[in-house]
């Protein structure tokens, strides 16, 4: 995560803030901010977390997702789309059948 660590010091160093500036705006502890950016975080960090940042320090979604070692995201987060784009989809690691496609959206819709 030594990527993510880079990215959020360089932003945070671009707008001349210190860590405790950076941790007031986003809502975190200076000390978690100081975890992150000495790559001292050893877990994969919660998206909502990820998503705080990049609001507070004007980066796109999908680099900081991409430095913090997740897939990118997509713009479209609509699961019925995405239930029927074909894509590859897997619960529990078993690929879903169209069937259980149709009966997901079922249940949703509800």
């Amino acid at each position: 995560m030594k990527e993510l660590s880079d990215l959020i010091k360089s932003k945070r160093e671009a707008k001349g803030w210190s860590v405790r500036n950076l941790a007031l705006n986003a809502g975190m502890s200076a000390s978690y901010i100081s975890r992150l950016e000495n790559n001292k975080i050893t877990t994969k960090i919660k998206v909502d977390t990820l998503n705080k940042l990049a609001s507070t320090l004007g980066i796109s979604r999908n680099d900081i997702y991409r430095a913090a070692g997740y897939n990118e995201v997509k713009d479209n987060n609509d699961l019925e789309d995405m239930i029927d784009s074909g894509e590859y989809m897997s619960f529990g690691g078993k690929e879903l059948t169209e069937e259980d496609k149709v009966l997901i959206k079922r249940l949703l819709r509800k």
